[in-house]
């Protein structure tokens, strides 16, 4: 990174884990994310980022108030792909954990400004390597809760989608970190979780290393029609955090972010654009639009690129656009361009 370069920023979600650990403790988060200018209700916003030094700082307050040691380790346990939003769905639904990771490392940027990890093949050694990179100068003391963290997610999640319980990861064989050896307890908690994996501490670099066959494991319940549509929409984002520049790119970032499933609502599009309701709907009539008609815009764009594709099925569709019936779809996709959803996949495949 460039010293002139705007600081790293990662997405606020990601410290969902450790506000529900904080709060399972009796411990308010509230109060220690206020001391950043954060409420829990960000860490649940999409879109809401912060800056990477502030996870670290946050981290390290947490790391006091409970006075465990191995906080990051433990915390690492509890997430599930579904954490990282649209991000998750794109990786449960890859077809073999190889492909989730590659999948992973193109679209992290949702979730951290810097690339997170990459995959290389170590073929002397039969290790496939996931090396977590941290900005250049970054403390590996003081950074050790948040790579710890980082870490056991990624040992979770990797076993997550090969369905092993991640404490008995079978292709787990070597960690390698830059921070030095802890305490004996925190030790002891590497061991609980890592099983008999190769632990080397002081190291140049954060390496995860598993047997190399272990990135052909198939993913449980991948579904490929799901896959397509979820890299969609991770495009879309990641392409959203780009031009996000004035309301209506905003609220249509905003819009195509929480799009997954289920209809945002203009009160959150609003939290998202750091505005009342009111005022969103004051400067969206000022730029003559609408919050309904962005909606609309955004899932006539989405549906038009889905029926591209040959397989994709109008349920799916209607799914992803929030529609629990395929009826509303179809009747939707009539209003808007004046054709059915059959007629129109003829005329773009056409």
């Amino acid at each position: 990174m460039n010293p002139t370069d705007p600081p790293a920023t990662v997405a606020a979600g990601v410290l969902q884990p450790l506000a529900l650990a904080l709060g399972q403790r009796g411990i308010d988060p509230a109060a220690l994310l206020a001391s950043y200018g954060l409420t829990p209700g960000d860490l649940a916003r999409p879109g809401c980022r912060i800056p990477e030094d502030h996870v670290r700082g946050i981290w390290q307050q947490a790391l006091g108030a409970t006075g465990d040691p191995a906080l990051g380790l433990r915390v690492g346990q509890l997430i599930e792909p579904q954490a990282l939003g649209v991000l998750g769905y794109v990786i449960s639904n890859a077809a073999t954990v190889g492909q989730a990771l590659t999948l992973f490392d193109r679209f992290n940027r949702l979730i951290f400004d810097e690339h997170l990890f990459r995959v290389s093949t170590a073929r002397a050694a039969g290790l496939s390597c996931l090396q977590l990179r941290r900005p250049p100068g970054t403390d590996p003391e003081l950074s050790r809760p948040t790579t710890e963290f980082i870490i056991s997610a990624l040992i979770r999640i990797a076993g997550f989608l090969a369905s092993e319980h991640p404490q008995h990861n079978r292709r787990l064989r070597r960690i390698s970190l830059r921070h030095r050896q802890p305490a004996d307890a925190v030790l002891a908690s590497y061991r609980n979780f890592f099983g008999e994996a190769d632990l080397r501490f002081s190291q140049p670099e954060n390496v995860v290393s598993f047997d190399r066959v272990f990135l052909a494991e198939p993913v449980a319940y991948a579904d490929p029609q799901m896959l397509v549509l979820m890299k969609r929409q991770a495009d879309q984002q990641l392409r959203a955090l780009a031009t996000e520049t004035d309301i209506v790119a905003k609220v249509t970032a905003s819009i195509r972010r929480r799009l997954v499933g289920s209809a945002p609502s203009i009160q959150a599009v609003a939290a998202d654009c750091n505005v009342s309701r009111a005022t969103l709907q004051r400067r969206l009539q000022a730029a003559r639009t609408s919050f309904r008609a962005l909606l609309d815009q955004v899932r006539f764009e989405l549906a038009s690129d889905m029926l591209i594709e040959e397989h994709t099925t109008l349920e799916e569709i209607g799914f992803v656009l929030g529609y629990s019936e395929p009826a509303a779809f179809q009747h939707a996709f009539r209003r808007w361009s004046g054709r059915s959803p059959g007629a129109q996949r003829r005329l773009l495949r056409g």
